[in-house]
């Protein structure tokens, strides 16, 4: 406590910033989020595009492997022999057993990468451009 009755502190002179500091460090900011913002978007560039070539490899496999496994030659019977659809049932189980399971998912992984990826670009993007388009305003 303070026994004279003034405020604590109150000897202290205030120091005023220079007024160019203020925008220094404004622009600094402004220039470290840029750099951030730009590895990002770099960074998910490249995994958008990994991820693309990871689907295309990962189709050409299916693709393979779906006609290796006979799914290709049970399909076409299936639609295209009207006798066959007194075997539905089988020919729908021998359809089920020759898809290739690892295949349909590296499709689907590979596919739901590259989307994410896409899609975290362009909101980073989105970003990137208002925090410029502001600081610029």
């Amino acid at each position: 406590m303070n026994n004279e009755g003034t405020r604590p502190f109150s000897g202290i002179t205030q120091v005023h910033a220079p007024t160019s500091l203020h925008e220094t460090i404004r622009k600094r900011v402004a220039a470290i989020e840029r750099r951030i913002s730009t590895a990002k978007l770099s960074s998910l560039v490249l995994l958008a595009l990994a991820a693309a070539a990871a689907f295309v490899f990962s189709c050409l496999y299916v693709w393979d492997t779906l006609t290796t496994s006979g799914f290709v030659q049970y399909a076409a019977l299936a639609f295209t022999d009207t006798a066959a659809l007194a075997y539905i049932k089988d020919i729908a189980l021998s359809l089920i057993e020759s898809v290739p399971a690892l295949g349909v998912a590296l499709v689907l992984s590979a596919g739901l990468l590259a989307v994410g990826s896409v899609w975290s670009f362009w909101r980073i993007f989105q970003e990137f451009r208002s925090r410029t388009t502001a600081f610029f305003a």
